[in-house]
């Protein structure tokens, strides 16, 4: 973890550590690109535990894309 400026609001300290990467930019992110990006950065970082995040996005997403698919098929 590096150290800050101490005269930064915590905000901006905070939103510093993600210079680079939105939440946006990941989500449109294709899949290899993301798992690309993601090993560039060492486990437990800031930029990995994104990454992580919106993988689990991701995982959500699609599972309840299939239950929604599932239901339709056993409605019809």
């Amino acid at each position: 973890m590096t150290e800050h400026d101490p005269n930064q609001t915590e905000d901006a300290a905070f939103a510093e550590g993600f210079v680079g990467a939105s939440l946006s930019e990941l989500a449109r992110m294709p899949d290899a690109e993301l798992a690309t990006w993601q090993s560039g950065w060492k486990p437990g970082t800031d930029k990995h535990i994104l990454a992580e995040k919106e993988w689990q996005r991701r995982i959500a997403l699609r599972e309840l894309r299939e239950q929604f698919k599932l239901e339709e098929r056993l409605a019809n």
